[in-house]
């Protein structure tokens, strides 16, 4: 009903049931002429189809045009979702310094945050010579310590397997003299 009464407040087609009284024919035949007004060449009862066509194209354009933005916005928010090959799984590292330059534990492990890795602790080796920075596994999965070691440009020869259920961590990086030449100083 109230959908009716909207179509015939724009379409100026007056609804018989609300005119009462005796001049309620009178009101029809008035409300008649006005529509043969508006289309002239055609019989009256043409203006009101038309508009009703009208009316009908405008919703279904307006529906159209909503489910576009639905989807476009669906689309748009399920793009946005990481696929769970694409997620960065939290490597969670330690990085020990075994040369004589201070500081440099500090300095790489800036560029691991950076590159997106977990640093939970840094500090000094218990030797000050190593010669070669070596990548160390500290869980039964190796993988973890390959990805660091591959970030950083260490060799694969340099990765080295130990696990330690006492530390609470994937990897331990020892920093070596030849740090300057590893691919994350360059």
């Amino acid at each position: 009903m109230v959908l009716a009464r909207l179509f015939c407040s724009y379409s100026g087609v007056k609804e018989p049931e609300h005119i009462e009284g005796r001049d309620a024919e009178r009101q029809r035949s008035i409300g008649n002429q006005d529509n043969s007004r508006l289309n002239a060449s055609a019989p009256a009862t043409e203006a009101p189809k038309f508009r009703a066509k009208l009316f009908f194209t405008a919703a279904s354009t307006l529906f159209v045009v909503f489910l576009a933005v639905g989807l476009i916005v669906h689309k748009s928010f399920r793009n946005s979702e990481t696929p769970a090959a694409k997620r960065v799984v939290s490597i969670q590292l330690e990085v020990l310094n075994g040369t004589t330059e201070s500081k440099i534990a500090q300095r790489l492990t800036e560029v691991l945050r950076a590159g997106g890795f977990d640093v939970v602790d840094m500090g000094n080796y218990k030797s000050s010579a190593v010669e070669h920075t070596t990548v160390i596994a500290r869980t039964a999965n190796k993988a973890p310590a390959e990805t660091v070691a591959s970030f950083l440009g260490v060799d694969k020869s340099r990765v080295l397997q130990q696990p330690d259920k006492n530390l609470y961590l994937d990897v331990t990086i020892v920093i070596g003299k030849d740090i300057g030449t590893l691919r994350a100083f360059k």
